[in-house]
Formats: C-alpha cells, sequence, structure tokens
C-alpha cells in the first residue's frame, strides 16, 4: 500500500536524521541545523495522522477529540508536505554548490521531496472529497447495518463502512477505503489516496432517510 509505504520512508527519514545529528554531536560540529529541524518537522506533521489515531485509543484521545485535530488531519498533512517541499528543496539547491555531494544525502533529500509531493496529494484529496460540505452534512456510515436491512447491499464496498457526504442530497456521495482508513469514529474519515473508490449511491441516500425518520419517531 502506497501510503504504508510512505509512513515507512517518513520514519526512516526521521531516524537518518536523528542518527546524523548525533554523529554531528560527538564530532563537536554543527550544520543544517534549521534546515534538519525543518524537515524534522514536517516528517512529524506527515506523520501525524497515524499518531492522532493512536492517540485516539489513549486516555489523551478526549482530548485529541476535545481539540478536534482529527477534524483537521488534511491540513495538518499539507502543512507538513509544503514544509517538506520547502526543506528537502533548499537541501537539493544546497547540494547543488558541493563539488561531490554524498550519495546518500543526494538519495534521502529527493526521497523526502517525492514523499512531500505524496503526503500533498493524499492531503488534497483527502480535503477535496469533504469541501463545500457543512460539518454536520459527512461522516462515516456502517455498513454492516445497512446489509441487515430489507434494501440489502446498497453500495459494492468490501469494507464495513464507508465516508459519505451531502447527507441529504437525493444521490450520496460516498468513498469506500480499498486498504487503510484512519478516524473511523471521527465526521471525516481519513483515507488516503488512492486506496479508495469514490462513488454515487441513490438506495445508500434513501436507506439514510429512512433510518434517520425512524430514529425521529421513536423520539
Amino acid at each position: 500500500m502506497l501510503y504504508l509505504a510512505a509512513l515507512n520512508l517518513a520514519v526512516v527519514l526521521c531516524a537518518w536524521i536523528l542518527a546524523r545529528s548525533l554523529m554531528r554531536a560527538r564530532a563537536g560540529t554543527k550544520g543544517g541545523a534549521i534546515s534538519e529541524l525543518g524537515i524534522t518537522c514536517a516528517l512529524l506533521l506527515m506523520l501525524a495522522p497515524v499518531v492522532l489515531e493512536v492517540l485516539q485509543w489513549s486516555p489523551a484521545g478526549s482530548l485529541v477529540f476535545q481539540w478536534g485535530l482529527t477534524y483537521h488531519d488534511g491540513w495538518i498533512t499539507a502543512l507538513g508536505a509544503m514544509l517538506g517541499l520547502a526543506s528537502f528543496g533548499r537541501n537539493l539547491q544546497g547540494l547543488r554548490r558541493l563539488s561531490v555531494p554524498g550519495f546518500w544525502t543526494v538519495g534521502a533529500n529527493v526521497l523526502g521531496l517525492l514523499l512531500s509531493a505524496y503526503m500533498g496529494i493524499v492531503a488534497y484529496k483527502h480535503e477535496a472529497f469533504y469541501w463545500g460540505s457543512a460539518g454536520d452534512d459527512h461522516g462515516m456510515v456502517n455498513l454492516m447495518a445497512m446489509r441487515d436491512s430489507k434494501e440489502g447491499e446498497v453500495v459494492q464496498c468490501p469494507s464495513d463502512f464507508v465516508a459519505v457526504k451531502s447527507l441529504g442530497a437525493d444521490l450520496i456521495a460516498y468513498r469506500c477505503p480499498l486498504t487503510i482508513a484512519l478516524g473511523k469514529m471521527t465526521s471525516k474519515p481519513f483515507i488516503p489516496w488512492p486506496g479508495y473508490v469514490d462513488d454515487e449511491s441513490k438506495p445508500l441516500a434513501k436507506l439514510l432517510r429512512e433510518m434517520q425518520d425512524k430514529a425521529l419517531q421513536v423520539r
């Protein structure tokens, strides 16, 4: 899965920067500290959706929800991607001035640049799906409950849930995760590109309205 590979790359780059910093500290040399700090911050921001997902299952989870951090997964990732593009790009520009730039240094910065570009696409695709939809007009739908209804399989999706938007529309848009999905308990599930299928469904919209009407009648 592309997103998991990107996360592993981010962790490796973090470890690489930490190792370089320790080696420089032992040698008593300074250089590139600001650039490496920018890269480290960029990588941590790109990893934020996964970190926040883990925090949701810890005692700090209530704080994560209270601050609404999981609702901003896309924007946090986008910030990390922009910072990464700037920092890795600056590093590559600086390496051009060296007569013989190190192979691993060049490779790490090129990979970091590609990682930042990919994470930028992930963030854009995530936010673009929910764009134009009010905060209370999107969320997650449990397909297991839908499958037990008289309508049966209202959408073709291998997952047990789909992210939806425009809940009041006659034709509801949904995103079916094919691999990893984060923030399932939030109103903006984070499903990284390209591991999903986007589609629209009239039966799903109809069934949601019926369920909502029944819930109102019970009240």
